[in-house]
């Protein structure tokens, strides 16, 4: 039998996403914000051809938004950035970026961030780290022929590689998790260690900004969603806090 690894994973139409979209379709509230998040955010259509011809260089699709298996955790499900936001939020002024440092996507999804990475033209070691097999197998089948890329599946604190300096999240968990990966950040190598972590979808910035540890300062280019700059006391590159 042919094996599912390499085919890109179906949107999810369950009969309860099915009932709760019928009923937003009298809600204008809703119906605005779905405006600006389906046509406003691909920028009425560029992004979405621009994601598509990108991804497809890498061996896929890499859009889509998928419900998480894992909420008990408090573990978010998986959506992709399109390939403007991520390059406004990686401009040299916010995140310089070294032949030495290490990438790693904590939820990488389907690998939308290794493709933008590698399209980048960097051949940093990579890793994107995924909880949810099936995006997991998809990223790593895609990406095999890259020998700087590696995609792990499971739980991203038993995954992160020490060696990370450059981190990228796109609001993967609830407020108690993500407080509780902000400290394993600053317990890979200690406060004074070299971490930036880019932060989309900044919801709980301020559990960065309340720490001292932490240097967060704010991506003030077109990223559609909040998004921050968190960097251990110890990290010197980038613009320094205001």
């Amino acid at each position: 039998m042919p094996s599912d690894k390499g085919r890109a994973p179906q949107r999810e139409w369950t009969a309860a996403r099915i009932r709760r979209d019928l009923t937003h379709v009298t809600d204008i509230e809703h119906l605005k914000w779905r405006w600006r998040l389906r046509v406003v955010k691909p920028r009425y259509g560029i992004e979405t051809i621009r994601d598509f011809v990108i991804d497809e260089q890498y061996g896929g699709r890499c859009g889509g938004t998928y419900q998480s298996r894992w909420n008990d955790r408090g573990y978010r499900g998986t959506s992709s950035t399109h390939h403007y936001y991520l390059r406004n939020a990686f401009l040299e002024r916010n995140v310089h970026i070294d032949e030495a440092d290490v990438l790693v996507d904590v939820g990488c999804g389907k690998g939308r961030v290794l493709n933008f990475w590698l399209h980048r033209g960097l051949r940093n070691r990579m890793v994107g780290i995924e909880i949810d097999e099936r995006w997991a197998a998809f990223a790593a089948h895609r990406l095999e022929r890259f020998p700087n890329v590696e995609v792990l599946c499971g739980d991203a604190f038993e995954l992160i590689p020490k060696e990370g300096t450059i981190f990228f999240i796109f609001n993967p968990f609830n407020e108690e998790i993500t407080e509780k990966f902000k400290d394993h950040l600053m317990g890979l190598r200690g406060p004074d260690a070299d971490i930036t972590l880019v932060y989309y979808m900044a919801q709980y910035a301020e559990l960065f900004e309340a720490d001292p540890a932490w240097t967060v300062t704010p991506v003030l280019d077109n990223t559609f969603h909040p998004t921050v700059i968190a960097r251990l006391s110890g990290a010197l590159d980038g613009p320094a806090s205001p």
